[in-house]
Formats: C-alpha cells, sequence, structure tokens
C-alpha cells in the first residue's frame, strides 16, 4: 500500500458519509516518529492485540479437514487441506509478522528455507536436494481492486524412513501475518510438479484469505483544541480548510483542531498517521470488529497476550 492511497483510505475511512468538503495543503514530511503509546507497545497483545483470519473451507478439489491452533502465540494456527481423490495433503499456516519491508521479507523466506534445511537435509549429500528461493507475486482484481502479494517458492527432496518425498513450499507476506503453505508427494522426481501445484494452490487461496487485526497498529494522532486567538505553533506538516477557512494543522504528534470532534479533525488524525507511513494493510482499528463471515468460509479468532513481566525477588 503506497503513501497515496493510504492517505486516500484515511481520509475515505473518516469521510465517506459525510458531506464536508476538505482542502489539503501539505508540505514535505519525512522520518516523523511513531507516537510514544506504539513505539513502546509489545507486539503481540500491543501492536497486535488481536486477530481474525477467514479461510475457504474449499479450494478447488482441495477440502478443508483439520485445524490447529498451537500453544505458542507466536506460532499462530495450520490448516490441513486435503485431495480425496489423491490422498495428498496441504497444510497452510497462519502466523503473525507484523509490518515487514521487503528485505524483512526476504529475510523471512530465508530462514524458512534454512528451516527445511534443518529439518529434511542435514544429512542429505545431494548439493541440489533444494532449489532457490522463487520470488513471484500473486495479483488479482483491477483498477481500484488491483491487488497484490509478494511470494516466494521454492520445491525440495527428501527421504522419510528411506522413502523419497518430492516436496515443496511457499511463503507470502499477507496484512501483518505470513502465510506458509507446504505440500508432499510421495514418490521420487516430481519436484517441479510439487511446486507448480502449491503456487497454483496458494494463488487460489490468498485472494479469497480476509485478514484483519487491532491494537496499537492504529493509532491515529491525538487531537488537541486550537484556542481562538491564539498563534499556531510552527512545524506542522498539513493544514486543511472547510469552506476556506484553515480548521486543522497537522503536526508530527498531535493534530490542531477549531473542533476536536468535527470529520475534518478526525481525517486530519489519520492522515497524520499515514503521512508517517503507520497505516498498516489489515490492521482495522484499536479495538474489535465484527467481521461478516461469508459462506463457505470459516472464522479464526486470535486474542493475543502481552508478554508477562518478569519479576525478580
Amino acid at each position: 500500500m503506497n503513501k497515496n492511497f493510504r492517505i486516500g483510505y484515511a481520509i475515505a475511512k473518516v469521510c465517506l458519509a459525510a458531506s464536508t468538503s476538505l482542502l489539503l495543503s501539505a508540505t514535505a514530511v519525512a522520518g516523523t516518529a511513531a507516537p510514544a503509546a506504539e513505539a513502546s507497545s509489545p507486539f503481540l497483545g500491543g501492536f497486535i492485540k488481536g486477530s481474525s483470519i477467514q479461510y475457504p473451507l474449499a479450494i478447488g478439489h482441495w477440502k478443508a479437514a483439520d485445524e490447529h491452533r498451537y500453544d505458542s502465540q507466536e506460532a499462530g494456527v495450520s490448516v490441513r487441506y486435503a485431495d480425496d481423490r489423491s490422498g495428498r495433503w496441504i497444510d497452510a499456516y497462519f502466523y503473525p509478522v507484523g509490518a515487514l519491508s521487503d528485505k524483512d521479507l526476504d529475510a523471512e523466506a530465508i530462514t524458512e528455507r534454512q528451516g527445511l534445511i534443518d529439518a529434511h537435509l542435514q544429512n542429505s549429500e545431494a548439493k541440489d536436494a533444494i532449489g532457490d528461493l522463487r520470488p513471484y507475486d500473486i495479483t488479482w482484481g483491477s483498477g481500484d481492486d488491483a491487488n497484490k502479494r509478494h511470494a516466494y517458492s521454492l520445491d525440495l527432496a527428501y527421504d522419510v524412513k528411506g522413502a523419497p518425498r518430492s516436496s515443496a513450499m511457499v511463503v507470502v507476506f499477507d496484512r501483518l501475518y505470513m502465510v506458509k503453505a507446504r505440500y508432499d508427494i510421495p514418490e521420487d522426481g516430481k519436484r517441479t510438479q510439487a511446486r507448480k501445484e502449491l503456487e497454483d494452490f496458494t494463488e487460489a487461496l490468498v485472494p479469497k484469505l480476509e485478514i484483519s487485526s487491532y491494537g496499537t497498529c492504529w493509532s491515529p494522532l491525538p487531537i488537541e483544541q486550537l484556542e481562538a486567538g491564539k498563534p499556531v505553533p510552527e512545524g506542522s506538516s498539513m493544514s486543511m480548510q472547510t469552506d476556506g477557512v484553515t480548521t486543522e494543522y497537522v503536526f508530527a504528534d498531535r493534530v490542531l483542531a477549531k473542533d476536536p470532534t468535527s470529520t475534518g479533525a478526525k481525517a486530519a488524525a489519520l492522515i497524520g498517521m499515514a503521512l508517517q507511513d503507520r497505516m498498516y494493510d489489515g490492521c482495522e482499528g484499536n479495538e474489535p470488529a465484527e467481521p461478516v463471515v461469508a459462506e463457505g468460509m470459516r472464522e479464526i479468532r486470535f486474542e493475543y497476550r502481552p508478554p508477562t513481566a518478569v519479576t525478580t525477588p
């Protein structure tokens, strides 16, 4: 989600049903710091307090057959999709990772690849037992409804008690979560097939997913009263006008508004968050919502606990 889209989204979120006409005057702003509350918040139980993940019960001939929530909240949940025709299955994993840059995503994919080596190839002498990560994009929709998720895939071969397996993995970053899919074909020489089938499955799965979270990931700037007759402090990054009159000023740490309860003030608070690159795709608010679960979908909800404070005698 680029910055222009974030700003547009911020305005639309509070102004969709409003009739107020807003005029924005902005100056360039860069490197503005996040509010202290967000910066000091723990990741799980703070930045992300909870999440809702909705996944489809069927992807073609793959049917959701089992769901496993892990004891460690960082590990998230896995869903097993089974194919009754072949007796094979695909495991899809969902676990929280927060806001990732492209560099962070590269590192996450490399870590997952190393995890496969550690789990299956420690004793393998074949130098090509695991392939390189293949980056690609999963895209769907067009125009204003266009979406893109960056993904990596690879294939590998390993043995289980002497029985060969052709295997594949796909990892996708999606709305503060990592989505990982794993697939095995219990035959030798089918690595390319396994990777292609898993890529096809993931490309069908991801557009159907609904992932939303709440927490301090959603932190609009605080709004303060702009007192009449007093000079406006210097250093604002943006001002907003209603009917030709300047009514709001956006600063790095707050919004000054003539009417702190107005639609314009709320829009300014969100725009300030967007200008600081803190409007994260998938973060929908600071409090839980009640998402609508469509037919053919299943919802998993998470309520994350902050780390327990360690006390010493």
